[in-house]
């Protein structure tokens, strides 16, 4: 049996146990987070050529993220200020992952610039 992913329940613990029940984050917080991971996955998968279902927390690098920055920068046209909101929403997730050590490899988004 394939063992279960650990990633979509991280996922969902971070925006509902951490940011609206222990921080107590504003709704255009959590939905200027929620777009950032959706930005994200969907870039990833499409990165991976496969539905973003089928991604795992493996498949999260700090170099997926370094990636998708310089893409939010040059394709999109993000500000210095979008890019440093879309790399905070990626560590703190990563933060949580860490500190509740559910996964020994919790992808290293901190170390991104």
């Amino acid at each position: 049996m394939k063992p279960v992913d650990p990633f979509p329940r991280l996922l969902h613990a971070f925006f509902y146990e951490w940011m609206v029940q222990q921080r107590n984050a504003s709704a255009h917080t959590v939905r200027s987070y929620r777009d950032t991971w959706r930005l994200f996955l969907r870039f990833v998968a499409q990165r991976r050529r496969r539905p973003i279902a089928q991604l795992a927390l493996g498949d999260l690098t700090a170099s997926e993220v370094k990636t998708f920055l310089q893409y939010t920068e040059q394709e999109r046209g993000d500000t210095i200020g979008t890019r440093n909101c879309r790399l905070s929403a990626a560590s703190l997730a990563s933060l949580l992952t860490a500190s509740r050590r559910l996964s020994s490899n919790a992808p290293r988004f901190c170390t991104c610039p």
